[in-house]
């Protein structure tokens, strides 16, 4: 009560006064008393320290309320303090467990990049997956451009089997191209799966240009697509009416049993 009437009164109240308390309402759980501290003492010109921070995120995390524990990382971030990596990984975590928090999942993770944040390749395939199934696709593409971009890469297998589970052959035709453009080696399975969904699903001409450009980029005569992949891609081009690439297919079907027949 004192210390409330203190801030009333404009009092001049210390940072370690202040920390004493927020660490104490942390302690017991009264997060939003500690966390109006902390924004109390931002606009006193006062700067929380990590330790605040922390607790505040922290105690928001574990209590589920990922966007009170963002918008406080987003302050200390401000602050200019560094918060270690492990608390960057927390809070991502959280936001991608959370219903309604892609966005900000999203923005976490470009953050991250930006300030040469270490990544954890499950949290950002899971993240990814997130922004999919959000139908945020232009996000999901623009931040696997990054990731790649920083070195860093995603299971893109487990990504892509996922996205054929779900019906999203066109998103899941474009990571395998993608994943073949940064040549990034993807089982036979994964390429096979995916035309095989598109053929399913009247997508011929995809599945065509997923087939081409896939053969397009191979840097080896290794197969693209098992062989049953293949014949359905056929007589779904057949069934389209585009005799031309049915007939491109056909071709290239042959001159992959001859080179088994070489090897024999």
């Amino acid at each position: 009560m004192l210390f409330g009437q203190l801030l009333d009164r404009r009092s001049k109240v210390d940072a370690l006064a202040f920390k004493t308390l927020i660490l104490g309402h942390c302690r017991e759980g009264d997060l939003e008393e500690g966390y109006e501290l902390v924004l109390s003492m931002l606009k006193r010109d006062l700067v929380p320290d990590d330790e605040c921070y922390i607790a505040v995120i922290d105690g928001f995390s574990q209590k589920g309320r990922m966007k009170f524990a963002w918008e406080a990382l987003h302050r200390m971030l401000n602050s200019g303090l560094r918060p270690s990596t492990s608390t960057f990984h927390s809070v991502l975590l959280g936001l991608l467990n959370k219903d309604g928090c892609a966005k900000e999942a999203a923005d976490l993770i470009e953050i991250m990049l930006e300030r040469k944040i270490r990544q954890n390749i499950d949290l950002s395939t899971n993240l990814i997956g997130t922004l999919f199934r959000n139908n945020l696709n232009d996000r999901a593409y623009k931040i696997v451009t990054s990731l790649y971009d920083y070195g860093y890469y995603i299971k893109m297998e487990k990504l892509i089997s996922s996205l054929c589970e779900e019906k999203k052959f066109l998103e899941a035709a474009d990571l395998t191209l993608f994943s073949s453009e940064k040549r990034q080696n993807l089982s036979v399975a994964i390429p096979s799966m995916v035309l095989d969904g598109l053929c399913m699903a009247a997508r011929a001409s995809e599945a065509f240009r997923l087939f081409y450009e896939l053969m397009e980029n191979r840097s080896t005569s290794a197969a693209i697509a098992a062989p049953r992949s293949l014949v359905a891609l056929h007589h779904a081009l057949e069934e389209a009416g585009k005799m031309k690439e049915a007939d491109f297919v056909a071709k290239q079907m042959r001159r992959a049993r001859d080179r088994i027949r070489e090897r024999i």
